[in-house]
């Protein structure tokens, strides 16, 4: 959740300084989520730069993915703005900024992992005992 809201908060401050793709234009408003998520210029992250808490499939246009029904809590989004944002961010990427920060530890991920696939599994109790064992892991998500 950390990495959306970072990933969020990077587009925003993007968008209200004004960022927009001075080289080449990769991505257009017709580019799709499944097309953006698998640029290599993006890792492993680049499913972070969209909600993973929404419906957001792979063969969404970014056009499409640029609406108040993902974005609910944005009454208007600008499509031209999320491909500027996404075109700037792959143009520092493989300019070689770092532009993902990791904001958990090792340590709170794993927690995480083992509680996440407690709860697919259907064991609650367990999910809650897991939480109960690591506390440190836990902490700083309560705040």
């Amino acid at each position: 959740m950390k990495y959306l809201k970072l990933g969020l908060i990077l587009m925003s401050i993007l968008g209200i300084f004004g960022a927009h793709a001075e080289g080449n234009v990769f991505f257009t408003q017709s580019s799709t989520v499944g097309e953006v998520v698998s640029d290599p210029a993006f890792g492993d992250f680049g499913r972070l730069l969209f909600p993973v808490d929404r419906t957001v499939t792979e063969d969404m246009t970014l056009k499409e993915e640029s609406s108040s029904s993902v974005y609910v809590w944005y009454n208007y989004i600008d499509a031209s703005r999320t491909v500027s944002v996404v075109n700037e961010l792959r143009e520092r990427s493989l300019a070689g900024e770092q532009i993902f920060y990791s904001i958990y530890s090792d340590a709170e991920i794993a927690a995480t992992l083992v509680i996440c696939s407690l709860l697919r599994i259907g064991s609650l109790s367990a999910a809650i005992a897991a939480t109960a064992a690591c506390p440190a892991a836990t902490a700083s998500t309560r705040t």
